[in-house]
């Protein structure tokens, strides 16, 4: 499984292996960022845009824009997630966010010959309940939106990983041959064998909350008089060796 590392400073691009960044960071510039030589995913924001404002604030079209300007290796649907205290806030329905969820989804994909665009479009796939995942992955048959790679969320905020778990599982049956991509996977995910299984990549910013946590410095910070970690590329590359450690023994365990 490839780790996507979250990240949310330009200059972070060039000591992570690959990464996921936000178009929120993006919108406010005119110019591509130096991303050329890179494997990376744009994010839509969708947590962050539908959390605060309850919808997207920019437009399928504004977004194809970005995605035109910076030419990510990959980039995912305008999804709405569907946790629960999300729903509170907008007064709608896991169903009905999935409905907007298609909706942006077929506006993107009607859209896409009249941009430059050479990077790959993922779908998502978004739920609560397992009957939510499943209903929509229904929903996207019947459109013909299932594309090579699908993005799973609303899946990082749960207590349980048996719950993550047994969503994947019943996913991966109703999609054997698609690439599945975990957003914003916990760190304990990747000690469990079976999820190699169920996913081909994920992402996780959780290098950034921990390092904002931490009383402990890297040791290896230039800048002495920081706070915290929160925005040390040292933290964040000695975090993501230590998934990597993880992730390698979990796979020889798999194999025995």
């Amino acid at each position: 499984m490839k780790i996507y590392l979250g990240i949310y400073q330009i200059k972070h691009a060039q000591y992570a292996p690959q990464f996921m960044f936000s178009v929120r960071r993006l919108i406010s510039r005119r110019t591509s960022v130096p991303f050329n030589n890179y494997n990376w995913m744009l994010d839509s924001g969708a947590f962050s845009e539908i959390n605060l404002n309850g919808k997207y604030t920019f437009t399928p079209e504004e977004y194809l824009h970005y995605v035109e300007l910076h030419q990510p290796t990959l980039f995912f649907n305008m999804d709405y997630i569907c946790e629960p205290f999300v729903l509170q806030k907008t007064g709608m329905t896991v169903k009905q966010h999935q409905s907007k969820t298609l909706d942006n989804q077929i506006r993107i994909m009607d859209l896409l010959d009249n941009y430059d665009i050479k990077s790959n479009f993922a779908g998502c796939i978004q739920g609560w309940q397992i009957s939510d995942y499943l209903n929509c992955i229904d929903m996207l048959k019947e459109h013909g939106l299932i594309t090579s790679i699908m993005g799973v969320g609303s899946i990082c905020r749960r207590n349980s990983e048996y719950q993550i778990i047994k969503i994947l599982e019943a996913i991966k049956q109703e999609l054997p041959n698609t690439k599945l991509h975990g957003f914003g996977i916990k760190t304990d995910i990747l000690k469990i064998p079976i999820v190699y299984k169920y996913l081909n990549s994920c992402d996780s910013m959780a290098w950034s909350f921990a390092g904002r946590k931490s009383k402990k410095l890297c040791m290896n910070c230039k800048y002495p008089n920081v706070k915290n970690c929160a925005n040390c590329h040292y933290y964040m590359l000695n975090w993501y060796n230590k998934l990597v450690t993880i992730q390698n023994k979990t796979c020889i365990q798999q194999t025995f």
